[in-house]
Formats: structure tokens, sequence, C-alpha cells
């Protein structure tokens, strides 16, 4: 029998571990490969064993990034993406993405600089050019130098300065390379990155649809469904995932960047005082060295949760929990009567496959952030559904809104797909 292809899947952030190390997926990888991880964190032992690896399979590499390669990457990135959205911005709301890049969030020698390219119509070679004469000198020379036996690369996103340096290690230039993008956003507004990959395998019909509608892709394209919720359907069958208690009511935060605490805080205030019956769970996200204060004001029947590490981190400094991590996640949303969350996050869609009910989003806070921002035009429910429902703090609930729905939002981001003829496509593209 000859020997196994080698397959490195590339997780460059730890909230990528609940998509790309599924342990569905892995199992028949491992069956038809010989499987690499590469990563710039580690996982326990403990997930080694569940995951059916050894140590060494899970291959780290260091970010050490100085400020000047950060900065070179974050100019290159910027015209890439100006480049794409700019040409785009008459598509599916992509003006919305566009013109947050002319805010002054980023410095004005940028801003002018990519319109005034944009305008010469040179912006899709500029980035380009800038990409292959700087790569030197913002990739670290470990990583340059890194190399093994690898057939085929493993991509989960395709952003981030992670990504832009692996691209230049010795190894990758050699393999052959699919993507399998967890949120929608690596389609709908990455733009040119997505030529590096031989094949990229869309989680739904919606991406498969936005990579044929905005983007000159040359590659080939098919559907893998959702390797996160085919994760989820087997820690529910072969692990125990217990459930809230009966009458429990969830919010979840988002970083204020997004949306202002002080609003969440009087959301979670009011549904506590509209369902006295009900426990209500509030599970905020603060950024590094984020003020917590807010939090003082709540009532202390409202339970404080936080987040996992796993699921919504960038980087982490001790070894990741994958199993354990997922779980304690799924037990914070896993029979919930209902739930809210601010402005936009992917544990809507989580809730929803768990429990098939409504998605409630706070989307008009008081203090008018979303509606006057430049979020407040965009184009929501063509990804998530009729099951999704944008409201303001004066919104009453009803009964009908605690009810199972007959097209809740998660049924709009799987596909009834075998993942068997997937990695059996896998090896044939090695």
């Amino acid at each position: 029998m000859p020997d196994k292809k080698v397959v490195c899947l590339h997780v460059p952030y730890p909230r990528l571990v609940k998509h790309a190390l599924s342990k569905p997926f892995i199992d028949l990888l491992s069956k038809r490969f010989n499987v690499r991880i590469l990563s710039p964190f580690k996982i326990t032992k403990e997930d080694l064993v569940y995951l059916g690896l050894n140590e060494t399979q899970f291959v780290t590499y260091e970010t050490n990034f100085n400020a000047l390669q950060q900065n070179l990457v974050r100019c290159i990135d910027y015209f890439r993406r100006y480049s794409f959205l700019f040409k785009n911005k008459d598509k599916l709301r992509l003006c919305t993405h566009a013109n947050l890049l002319t805010t002054k969030k980023y410095p004005s020698i940028l801003r002018i600089t990519a319109k005034l390219i944009f305008q010469a119509k040179f912006n899709k070679m500029f980035w380009k050019i800038l990409d292959r004469a700087l790569w030197r000198l913002y990739t670290p020379k470990a990583i340059r130098k890194l190399d093994f036996e690898c057939n085929l690369l493993v991509q989960f996103s395709n952003w981030g300065i992670n990504d832009y340096v692996i691209k230049n290690a010795r190894f990758v230039k050699k393999a052959r390379k699919v993507l399998f993008p967890y949120t929608t956003d690596q389609i709908y507004v990455t733009g040119h990155f997505l030529h590096r990959f031989d094949k990229i395998y869309c989680q739904s019909h919606i991406e498969f649809e936005l990579l044929d509608m905005l983007h000159d892709y040359d590659g080939y394209s098919g559907i893998a469904g959702s390797l996160w919720f085919r994760h989820v359907d087997y820690l529910l069958k072969n692990e125990i995932v217990t459930q809230l208690a009966p009458k429990t009511i969830v919010y979840a935060g988002v970083a204020s960047e997004f949306f202002p605490k002080t609003a969440e805080v009087n959301f979670v205030k009011k549904l506590e005082a509209q369902f006295p019956q009900y426990s209500v769970t509030y599970l905020p996200y603060f950024a590094e060295n984020e003020n917590k204060d807010v939090l003082t004001v709540l009532n202390n029947r409202i339970e404080v949760k936080t987040h996992e590490t796993a699921i919504t981190e960038l980087s982490a400094c001790a070894p990741i929990s994958v199993k354990k991590s997922i779980i304690r996640f799924l037990e914070k949303i896993n029979g919930a009567s209902l739930f809210v969350m601010s402005f936009n996050t992917s544990m809507a869609l989580d809730f929803s496959y768990l429990t098939q009910k409504n998605v409630f989003s706070y989307f008009y806070d008081e203090n008018g952030k979303v509606k006057l921002g430049a979020y407040g035009e965009m184009e929501r429910v063509f990804f998530n559904g009729p099951n999704y429902h944008e409201i303001d703090l004066a919104y009453e609930f009803d009964k009908s809104d605690f009810l199972v729905v007959k097209d809740p939002a998660s049924n709009r981001w799987d596909s009834d797909v075998q993942l068997e003829k997937i990695v059996e496509e896998l090896e044939n593209i090695a």
C-alpha cells in the first residue's frame, strides 16, 4: 500500500479550533492522510488524545512579529481590501465595508493614497507589487525557513497577519491549497486573497453563490457543509452536554467597538424586569484591558458568564482546551428559552442550531451607535433568514417569540453533504 499523502491544517487563531479541529473531520482525514496541524498556539495533551493526534503531528510556530512587520501587513491588506471593495461597492451592500475604509480609524496617508491609486485604475496591481516586494521584510525568518513534507495545505481563514506570513513558508509553495472558510465575510468581503486557493469549500449555498457573484474566481469551488455543526453533533452524541435550567434567557454581548456596553446592560435589566420568573444570563465580551465597571449596576439575580478562549479569541498564552471549551460554550446556550444578542454574533446561529428557535438582535440601541453608523443599512436578513429579528429597547416579547420555528437561521448555514466524499476529493486534489 503506498504511503499516505500529508495534509497540513493551518489553524491561525484559537477561535477557529471548533471548526478547523472538528472531530469528525480529523477522524476522516486520518484514514486517508498523514495529518499535521500548524498553529501559533498549543492544545492540551488531553485534546491530542481526543483528536487522535500525537505531539509530533501538532507543529507550533512563533508569532514574534515586530511593529514594523505588523504595520507592513496592515498597509498591504488595506490596499488589497480597498481595491476589492470599491470595485464592487454596488454589490450586496459592499458599500458599507468600502466606506469603513475611509474613516479616520485609518491614517490619512493610507486613505489618500488608496483613493488616488484606485482612480488611476492601478489598485488591483498595487497591493500585489507591495506584497511581492516586501514579503521578506514582514515574514519572520523562522517562518520563511519552516519546511516539511506537505502535499495539501488546508486553511480556515484568509485574513490577518498569521495568514499573510505563513503563505511565504517553503512548504506552502510546494503544496496544493484549499480553503474551508468559517465565516461568510471571508467570501463576502476579503476579495483577491481567494485566488491563492486551488479549491474553496463553502459552508452553504449562500457562500457558494457569493463566490460566483462577487469574484472572478478561477479555481474550483464546492459545498462541504459546516464542519462546526458536525462537531456539535458529535459532542451531543458522545459527550455529556448539559442543558440550561428551564426558563433561562441568554443575552450575548459583543465588543464595545460595535455596540455600547451601557446599552447591553440596559437591555439585560429590561429582560430581568419583564420576565421575573425567568433566570437571565449575560455573556459580555470584553476586549483586553476594557473597563468592567458597567457590570456593577446589574441585579444579583442576573448571572454573568465569560466567553471561552477557544471560541472567541485571536491569540492565547496557555494551551487551548478544545473539547472542554466547546462543551462549556454549548452549555451556556443549550436549552435556553430565548436568545438575544447585541449587533451580530455567530453564537446566534449556534443557538438556532441547538434549539431551532428565533434569533433576536438588539440592533437599534438608544444611543443610536449602530443605526447612525456604518452598519445601519447593511443587508442581514439575506444571510440569517426570516426568523432573525432586529429590535430596539422598546420591543415587548410575547409567547410566540419563545416557540420553535419552521425555518431557523441555522438552516441557511449547513448543507446535507457527505463529509466522506469531501475528504475523498481532498485526497485527489493532493
